[in-house]
């Protein structure tokens, strides 16, 4: 399997590990299995570490990952996802699909380090401690 996670209940935190070749069929079994996990709760926030996968998605796959990312988006509801990647063109690629999840009720920003996400993730954790505390 391309994609494995741990899930992390206490600090909320989806960590998912991608390697070698990722689809979308990929990346929807893996989205399933986590929402399916016992551990899983709405609203975790996701670090997903992608820099050793290579993605093999295209632009015809695009209407196709929207659809999953809006199914996901009423199973997760809010939080953020962070994911980790450094290859190019993948890197510009995943951004402009972020411009087209602007809508969904979680954010997405892409990173490349692991200690950049994890800041981005803890700031807004620390942020809504904040708003509703």
């Amino acid at each position: 399997m391309p994609l494995t996670y741990t899930i992390d209940p206490q600090h909320k935190i989806i960590h998912t590990i991608g390697r070698g070749n990722i689809t979308l069929g990929d990346l929807a079994v893996h989205m399933k299995a986590v929402t399916e996990d016992p551990l899983f709760q709405p609203g975790m926030n996701t670090i997903a570490d992608v820099r050793t996968a290579k993605i093999l998605m295209s632009i015809p796959d695009t209407p196709d990952l929207i659809r999953l990312f809006i199914q996901q988006a009423k199973i997760r509801k809010r939080g953020r996802w962070a994911v980790v990647m450094t290859r190019y063109p993948e890197v510009h690629l995943i951004r402009f699909f972020i411009s087209f999840m602007e809508h969904l009720p979680f954010n997405m920003s892409v990173f490349d380090s692991d200690t950049d996400a994890i800041r981005w993730i803890r700031k807004r954790s620390s942020d809504r401690a904040t708003v509703s505390g």
